[in-house]
């Protein structure tokens, strides 16, 4: 997502000056002073120059300054051009995927994996972690199976890709136990192997005038088409570490209170996750007033989808303050990614 200033908009030397007020205040979460990027960065000028890059850098929006005896933080648009601009963008370290692969467990259901994840997550950045359940409708039914329980009432049960079950009960006109053996195994063979798109296109093979009950076929079949889709609805997995609420960004009672309001509706998170078909492979980058919801103006938004068969299948989402190691936050992400993906190869195949 790029910001409305072009790469070349600022000179070599006020790039490098952001730069150096970016890292330093992102580690150190102190206002940046002239001569602290001087004393830091050999930036080959004098505090002098660099005091007046900055006072233009505040006056052109890329800097703030909180408090008038303060040093300059970040502005939103200065982490903008600085993630789109002057970000070195990190290689995923390989050796992550050694510590991922001993600590696997392939006996975990989908639900505790991605669950294990997301605390990892959010033990790492101390930020908001969220990861979406897999969408149900790209994963393939290995299992189907009608259970008659009375007249005009019976159980459907699906088992997934991965171990993951779904199972909810069908009003439907069926007078006898013979009766659900045959749909049972006519459905069965329309389903077994086939993801929630492959299952709608069998919906009109299950017609059949000569078929007494045909109309009941049917109905099985588009309920587990809809019963996929209400499954695959906005389901995730939310964890965040204590530690954040020591963080010094969420010292000042206001943004304190800002962040607790936050945590308190799961809804409005988990709807974040979903707002839009996030479906590139890099991560999505949104900081601060970029947001449209005003309850999310204190934080950046991380956005990266995970893989199976080489198709979307989920995201993994990272609320943090606006004041975040990017280059640190974005490998981890990348890293997650893929060690979810892989994970899913491994649960599923």
């Amino acid at each position: 997502m790029k910001g409305k200033f072009s790469d070349d908009y600022l000179s070599s030397r006020k790039k490098k000056v952001l730069w150096a007020v970016v890292e330093s205040y992102t580690q150190t979460a102190e206002p940046v002073a002239s001569r602290t990027v001087w004393k830091r960065f050999d930036l080959g000028v004098s505090p002098a120059t660099i005091r007046n890059d900055m006072a233009d850098l505040e006056e052109e929006g890329f800097l703030n300054q909180p408090h008038v005896s303060a040093g300059r933080i970040p502005s939103c648009i200065g982490y903008r051009y600085y993630v789109d601009s002057l970000m070195e963008w990190p290689k995923p370290n390989l050796n992550q995927y050694v510590e991922f692969d001993e600590e696997f467990d392939e006996d975990d259901p989908v639900s505790e994996f991605l669950k294990k994840m997301a605390k990892q997550l959010s033990s790492k950045t101390l930020g908001i972690a969220i990861i979406s359940h897999p969408l149900l409708l790209e994963l393939s039914v290995k299992d189907f199976h009608l259970s008659y329980v009375k007249k005009g009432f019976c159980i459907v049960f699906l088992l997934l890709e991965g171990g993951i079950s779904v199972t909810y009960p069908l009003n439907i006109d069926i007078s006898s136990e013979e009766d659900a053996l045959v749909l049972n195994s006519l459905i069965k063979s329309k389903v077994i192997g086939k993801n929630r798109n492959e299952i709608s296109s069998e919906l009109d093979t299950v017609f059949d005038p000569i078929f007494k009950l045909s109309s009941q076929a049917k109905q099985i079949l588009t309920s587990v088409i809809e019963n996929l889709w209400k499954a695959t609805d906005k389901k995730a997995y939310i964890y965040y570490s204590m530690k954040m609420f020591n963080l010094p960004d969420f010292s000042d009672k206001e943004k304190f209170d800002i962040l607790v309001a936050l945590l308190e509706e799961e809804d409005r998170i988990v709807q974040k996750l979903f707002e839009d078909p996030w479906e590139k492979r890099e991560i999505k980058i949104v900081i601060g007033e970029e947001n449209e919801d005003p309850k999310f103006w204190e934080f950046t938004f991380f956005k990266i989808p995970y893989y199976y068969a080489n198709k979307v299948v989920g995201f993994i989402g990272l609320i943090s303050p606006t004041r975040v190691r990017y280059p640190y936050v974005v490998e981890l992400l990348d890293i997650y990614a893929h060690k979810i993906s892989n994970g899913l190869r491994r649960l599923f195949d």
